[in-house]
């Protein structure tokens, strides 16, 4: 009988053991797959924010180049030369430019979905509020485009969309709300890759 028992507290030690060494894997694989959760979803944002902060940084790049008052000889093809209409070479012109901005615009839209999932109201606001600029900007170089041939330069509409469309001052209106937007995104998703 005591070979019985002793085998018997050997066998219930082994299977407590084997219990308890179970119970102790499950737990650290929890533990794992939660920490492993978490490293990845940050180097997910982490990588976000870094291409997000790229995208608005080519955009800043590209707004600066198309609001350029200046038009370029290279810029221009020979069919404009000077008995050319102003609208027709600033027509030609904007449509050159826009077709770099373009790309970018498409390049930061295609974040705009996972920048609404993944971060706060006021990032998602701030890059809504910079996609505005680029929609304000298209209709104002539109609206210059059909002014600049029947319009006085001195006439307060003229000169309104003309601020919009071209930066030649450093207290433009359209320049500063721009840099802010700029600016706060850049302090935001900058803090963010800090924060991971």
């Amino acid at each position: 009988m005591n070979n019985t028992v002793c085998f018997f507290n050997v066998v219930l030690i082994k299977d407590i053991i084997l219990i308890v060494s179970s119970i102790t894997t499950i737990v650290i694989s929890f533990y794992g797959l939660n920490k492993w959760k978490k490293e990845h979803k940050g180097k997910l944002r982490y990588e976000l924010s870094r291409n997000v902060l790229k995208a608005v940084l080519n955009l800043r790049e590209s707004f600066k180049e198309i609001r350029n008052p200046m038009m370029w000889p290279h810029e221009l093809s020979s069919e404009h030369g000077a008995n050319a209409r102003e609208s027709e070479k600033w027509s030609y012109l904007f449509n050159k430019r826009l077709k770099s901005i373009q790309s970018d615009c498409n390049e930061f839209s295609t974040f705009l979905p996972e920048v609404e999932i993944e971060f706060d109201k006021e990032t998602n606001s701030l890059c809504n509020e910079l996609t505005d600029h680029f929609r304000k900007q298209h209709r104002a170089i539109s609206e210059y485009i059909q002014l600049v041939d029947n319009c006085d330069q001195e006439n307060p509409r003229f000169k309104k969309v003309y601020n919009v469309v071209f930066n030649d001052s450093d207290d433009n209106e359209t320049t500063i709300a721009f840099n802010k937007t700029i600016d706060a995104l850049k302090e935001k998703l900058s803090k963010e890759m800090q924060s991971i």
